[in-house]
């Protein structure tokens, strides 16, 4: 944890375009600003969940932004990221007020060998600064349990293949009970089949609503 953890208080290169200084750079996180998405309805809505929200399209700056943190522990753009993910929550006029009604959040979390790997969980370390920025609690209600490989470079039929070997016990059974609507937050969507899985558990173990915010999308 020692090198993420430097990486977000310490901040040397930006994680977009590697410049030495605050992750992302100012022209950097003006690309990622000018390029953001607002209307949450360009992002597929995963099977059970009552709404999801995107900042970003997984391209280019916000792209290589959370590649930074995932393969080289530049975890300090996440906290730009969080902030954006907070912002896109409020931005549909039909959300029904979604960031009021609230009660908890938590992440998808990764497989534990890559968490060993890498040291840290970025799905994680979004959900706190979200859970921050939202002024709710952050608790940790899911458990990955089985290791479906790496999704990179897979079709979408692949993946929507390999998404039952996607699966999430309960990590805190005791605090399912307390939390009617619950933020679920991850970094990247693509088919939707791993947040879905991740919703069916939620569901299945009492939160009646679950929204989803994940920093960047792809088409």
């Amino acid at each position: 944890m020692v090198s993420p953890l430097i990486g977000l208080v310490f901040p040397s290169r930006c994680g977009v375009c590697g410049r030495h200084g605050v992750s992302p750079c100012g022209p950097c996180g003006l690309e990622l600003v000018q390029t953001s998405r607002t209307d949450p309805r360009w992002v597929r809505l995963p099977v059970g969940c009552a709404s999801i929200h995107a900042p970003f399209e997984y391209h280019g700056a916000a792209r290589e932004l959370i590649r930074s943190a995932k393969y080289r522990s530049n975890v300090a753009g996440l906290a730009f990221a969080a902030g954006h993910m907070v912002r896109s929550l409020g931005a549909r006029a039909d959300s029904n007020d979604v960031v009021s009604r609230i009660d908890v959040v938590t992440w998808v979390p990764t497989s534990p060998s890559r968490r060993r790997k890498r040291g840290f969980d970025q799905a994680e370390l979004l959900a706190a600064h979200v859970a921050l920025l939202l002024g709710v609690p952050k608790v940790r209600l899911l458990q990955h349990v089985r290791d479906p490989g790496s999704q990179t470079g897979r079709s979408r039929i692949a993946r929507l293949q390999r998404s039952h070997t996607q699966m999430f016990v309960p990590a805190n059974r005791a605090g399912f009970g307390c939390f009617d609507t619950v933020l679920l937050v991850d970094d990247v969507v693509t088919t939707g089949g791993t947040l879905s899985a991740a919703v069916r558990m939620l569901k299945d173990n009492g939160s009646n609503t679950v929204h989803a915010v994940v920093a960047a999308a792809t088409l």
